[in-house]
């Protein structure tokens, strides 16, 4: 027994639902429809108008849900863009990098004031500055990629490398376009390009 009220055995609890309510109009309508013959026709169209409304809450309750799924599935993706920039921002920091950018940087300060003749003999008479360059700037011609592809999230990637990306291209822009128009690839970093024009 209740020890707050004396007599109550035990308390029962359920939700009560619009389909519930709805069912337990119609269960009573029959009833009714049973028992009292002289209403039959009122009870018939009271019963009409349920199953309308029964109609009208099931597309509302099927919107709802497909609304929610579609929610989900954005933020779900929303997740996975945010993971991406994550993952790169993760490489860019990683030990193994660690060299690569101290070389590259010391690079873009070597070359940044120089004509793009005397960018490309620097380079072109250096193979290990060459290639450490090219791994930078490809790294950032992944990003761009990834970007324009809807991999990464642009706002976290932009947050984390809008500084360095716009520095090591602008300082690199000469032999960039030396090493395109040498090897006759126009289109060689041409996503980090756009993206350094939209971040510019």
């Amino acid at each position: 027994m209740s020890k707050d009220k004396p007599g109550v055995l035990f308390h029962i609890r359920f939700p009560v639902t619009v389909l519930g309510v709805i069912l337990l109009l119609s269960l009573t309508l029959i009833v009714l429809y049973r028992f009292l013959p002289p209403f039959r026709s009122g009870i018939v169209f009271i019963g009409a108008v349920l199953a309308a409304s029964a109609t009208i809450y099931g597309a509302f309750f099927t919107a709802y849900n497909v609304r929610k799924g579609i929610e989900a599935l954005e933020q779900s993706n929303r997740d996975k863009h945010v993971s991406t920039a994550c993952a790169f921002i993760e490489r860019w920091n990683s030990p193994a990098l660690r060299e690569i950018k101290m070389e590259a940087w010391h690079i873009k300060d070597q070359i940044k004031d120089k004509s793009q003749e005397e960018v490309g003999a620097v380079l072109d008479a250096d193979e290990k500055q060459r290639a450490t360059l090219l791994a930078v700037l490809n790294f950032f011609e992944e990003i761009a990629i990834s970007i324009t592809v809807n991999g990464a999230d642009e706002q976290v990637t932009k947050s984390f490398f809008r500084f360095l990306a716009l520095e090591m291209f602008n300082s690199s822009y000469k032999w960039i376009t030396y090493y395109r128009q040498k090897h006759n690839a126009p289109r060689i970093f041409v996503e980090y390009e756009t993206l350094y024009n939209r971040w510019k």
